[in-house]
């Protein structure tokens, strides 16, 4: 009897558990297009190019606050995303107890050289441990995050950028995250 109680007061919290804006999320591609203009005044050197830019957008949100129940003596939270692939992600964050929530939001879809996300298209199955200081678990759980792609956006106005750096023109990536976001990600 008393394993049972113990078993449904995690049930319970599992159920509570989980990010901030919800569980259920959905990725769009977006596409556009900008023309570049480069110069290098000291160099006298002068490149354009016309890009296709494409991205694709976690909605709600790309990185979120997990939550995992509101304990004082919370300050550790790990949690353990397996996508559909089987692929695993570790992450090890700050927690504050008070409040209820990861001390900074979590990375869910952004991929970078030096991030990973924690979400991939599909069913992503999310365990989770909340500690205290010397690591007694407080609080654990699996929720499971769905993530559907949904339809995809094309901004509506093509832009120009002007700039006085050529690796704009070579490598114009930070120029079409910069188009997205003015485009309101073709909203």
């Amino acid at each position: 009897m008393p394993g049972s109680i113990i078993t449904l007061f995690l049930s319970t919290l599992a159920l509570s558990a989980g990010f901030s804006s919800g569980n259920s999320f959905t990725a769009h591609n977006i596409y556009g297009a900008i023309t570049i203009y480069c110069e290098d005044p000291f160099e006298n050197r002068r490149e354009s190019v016309y890009v296709h830019c494409q991205d694709q957008i976690l909605n709600p949100v790309e990185s979120d606050y997990f939550l995992a129940g509101k304990y004082k003596a919370g300050t550790k939270l790990e949690v353990l995303s397996t996508q559909e692939s089987g692929k695993q992600i570790y992450k090890k964050v700050p927690y504050k107890g008070k409040e209820g929530q990861s001390s900074s939001p979590l990375n869910l879809w952004i991929s970078t050289l030096l991030q990973t996300p924690l979400l991939a298209m599909g069913d992503n199955k999310i365990d989770f441990e909340l500690h205290d200081r010397d690591w007694k678990t407080l609080s654990k759980g699996r929720i499971t995050v769905r993530v559907r792609e949904g339809e995809a956006n094309t901004c509506r106005y093509q832009r120009t950028y002007f700039s006085r750096n050529l690796n704009d023109c070579r490598t114009p990536q930070t120029l079409c995250r910069q188009y997205f976001q003015e485009e309101n990600y073709c909203q």
